[in-house]
């Protein structure tokens, strides 16, 4: 007799956010699946980090015979790494989605994927980010058009972080410690269908958040501190909360 247990695990953020007066413990909800945790390069930094990850990731191509010959979707969940660093993945040019969710990332070096131009969507959901700052998202990524940076410990988000995502579609921000929003944040990105904005600490909606020329479908600003609401001109929502 052979019985299933699917089960579903809860995790609560510990970060302190300490630059917010009201910033609460945000719940981190992962489902359990085959991800587990088998390696930690917690304790690793500099080369041995570079390289540790490196290998994982050929290992995990070979292992999968349907990518063997073309490494297309990398996915490094649950491996306690800690940073991103330009090495990492020089040598994977045409990969289209890279999975980072659930491991301790911090940091994102300057030029981490300047190599992977064709790169479609990344996930860093459940990591440990406190700033995202105009290095991460550069002028490389013509064609990613999904982010998800949900559930970290985001406080801030430099002013023009995302100016050249020209095809970014979607973007989830939801469960940080987000306060305040810069007027020109989504003011290039006339691509964007869905924004995730939801349980954060933002007070106030800027005009001119997003380009005239999207056609956003999905804005959810629920669970948020907010006094001030703008009149927002895009007839196209079907979803806003």
């Amino acid at each position: 007799l052979k019985e299933i247990f699917l089960f579903h695990l809860v995790f609560i953020s510990t970060s302190d956010c300490s630059s917010t007066s009201s910033c609460k413990l945000k719940e981190r909800y992962i489902e359990g699946n085959e991800d587990v945790i088998v390696k930690s390069f917690k304790n690793l930094s500099g080369n041995a980090l570079e390289e540790a990850v490196i290998d994982e990731i050929l290992q995990r191509s070979k292992s999968n015979v349907e990518h063997q010959s073309r490494l297309l979707h990398v996915h490094l969940r649950h491996l306690a790494i800690t940073r991103i660093t330009k090495n990492m993945l020089r040598n994977f040019t045409d990969i289209l989605s890279i999975d980072l969710r659930s491991n301790l990332i911090d940091d994102i070096e300057s030029g981490s994927f300047v190599a992977n131009t064709k790169l479609e969507k990344i996930d860093l959901m459940g990591n440990r980010l406190v700033k995202i700052t105009k290095h991460i998202f550069s002028s490389h990524f013509r064609e990613l058009q999904e982010i998800n940076l949900s559930f970290n410990a985001i406080i801030g988000i430099e002013s023009g972080a995302f100016e050249k995502l020209v095809n970014l579609k979607s973007i989830d921000l939801s469960g940080n410690c987000i306060r305040h929003l810069h007027s020109d944040l989504f003011k290039k990105c006339e691509e964007l269908r869905e924004v995730n904005l939801h349980n954060n600490d933002i007070i106030k909606v800027p005009y001119n958040l997003f380009n005239v020329k999207a056609h956003l479908k999905v804005l959810d600003l629920s669970h948020n501190h907010l006094n001030f609401i703008p009149d927002l001109e895009a007839n196209s929502i079907g979803y806003y909360d």
